[in-house]
């Protein structure tokens, strides 16, 4: 009997002076999906500009305060991703589309808080304006993905 007192005195006390040294509680379990922007360039005719080759996406880069923000392309992509980085208020986007070609998108987001903070920030867009044009976020498929279509002359 007194060997299964201290056995279970020995489990007690290793089960409370367990801890989570390296940060894996709750949020090592947790596969976040990143709050992502589709931005597809189309011309006045509906003709999206990246499909025929009009822009490259080997060439376009998405910048916020200097550091590039847009990923991955797949070959065969006719729209341009990028992740959401910023702060409550007005964000700017630089978007180089070639060498001679930069445009710049406004965002003024507002943060949502969530009760588990492991993944995000993620923001409700209040506005939004592309070269001073104010401009519509149509929701995607995905409900981590709003689609940006700007159409140009």
């Amino acid at each position: 009997m007194m060997l299964k007192s201290k056995v279970a005195l020995c489990l007690i006390i290793l089960l409370f002076s367990c801890k989570d040294d390296e940060g894996l509680g709750e949020c090592a379990l947790i596969d976040c999906a990143a709050q992502t922007f589709a931005l597809e360039y189309i011309d006045v005719d509906g003709n999206n500009l990246i499909a025929n080759n009009y822009y490259s996406l080997e060439n376009i880069t998405i910048t916020k305060d200097g550091e590039q923000l847009n990923f991955g392309q797949q070959q065969g992509d006719e729209v341009v991703y990028f992740f959401v980085a910023g702060t409550n208020g007005s964000n700017t986007y630089n978007i180089k589309l070639n060498d001679t070609e930069t445009d710049e998108l406004i965002l003024d987001l507002s943060r949502i808080k969530s009760d588990l903070e492991c993944c995000g920030p993620y923001f409700t867009v209040n506005s939004s304006t592309y070269n001073d044009e104010t401009i519509e976020i149509a929701e995607g498929q995905n409900s981590f993905i709003e689609k940006i279509t700007i159409v140009k002359p």
